[in-house]
C-alpha cells in the first residue's frame, strides 16, 4: 500500500506467481490484476507491506541515496523512511520550520512494529522550550534521547502540526 504525503492510500499492489494470473513470470499487479512496472519509490518514501506467509523476504533494489532526503511535510500525518542501507540516529533528524511560525510542539515521530501496532512516540521541541542547548527529539517524560535508531528501509510517521515544517532525514553514507 502506498500513502500520500497525508497518510491516504493511494493505491495497493499484490503480488502473485506467474502461474496465477497467466503471466511468465512472478510479479506485482494492480487492483486490476495487470502487472505493473512503473512504480517508482523516492528517497525517503516509506511504504505499507502486508505480509501474509511468515518467513517471506522482500528485497528492494534501485540507487542508495546519498545525500540527505528532505521534504516539506504536510500538515498531519507523513510517512517517511530511511532510504539508505546503514542505520541513522533519530536525533540527526531535524524538524525546520517556516520563517514566522510559532513552535507547537506538537510535532512527533511514531514508531510501529511489524504488524503496525505503535511502539513509541517521541517529540520534537526546541532547545529553550526544556533548558537544552540545541533542538531535539525528546521522550514523553521529556528527556533527550539519544539510542533511538532506524534500520535500514525502516519507515515511521511524522505527525507534524506546524504548516510548512520541513524535514530532513540524513543520509548515513
Amino acid at each position: 500500500q502506498i500513502l500520500d504525503d497525508g497518510g491516504a492510500m493511494i493505491d495497493t499492489y499484490s503480488w502473485f506467481p506467474a502461474d496465477w494470473f497467466g503471466g511468465t513470470e512472478d510479479g506485482w499487479v494492480n487492483s486490476d490484476g495487470e502487472p505493473v512496472d512503473d512504480v517508482t519509490f523516492t528517497p525517503g518514501m516509506s511504504f505499507l507491506l502486508d505480509v501474509v506467509d511468515e518467513g517471506t523476504t522482500i528485497v528492494i533494489n534501485g540507487e542508495v541515496a546519498t545525500e540527505d532526503y528532505v521534504t516539506t511535510a504536510v500538515q498531519g500525518y507523513n510517512f517517511v523512511g530511511n532510504s539508505t542501507p546503514s542505520t541513522i540516529n533519530l536525533q540527526e533528524m531535524t524538524l525546520t520550520f517556516a520563517e514566522g511560525v510559532e513552535v507547537s510542539g506538537g510535532d512527533n515521530i511514531q514508531i510501529l512494529d511489524d504488524g503496525g501496532a505503535m511502539i513509541d512516540t517521541y517529540s520534537w521541541f526546541p532547545a529553550d522550550w526544556f533548558g537544552g542547548t540545541e533542538d531535539a527529539w525528546v521522550n514523553s517524560d521529556g528527556e533527550f534521547v539519544d539510542n533511538v535508531t532506524f534500520a535500514p528501509g525502516q519507515g515511521f510517521l511524522i505527525d507534524i502540526v506546524d504548516a510548512g515544517t520541513v524535514i530532513t532525514v540524513p543520509s548515513a553514507l
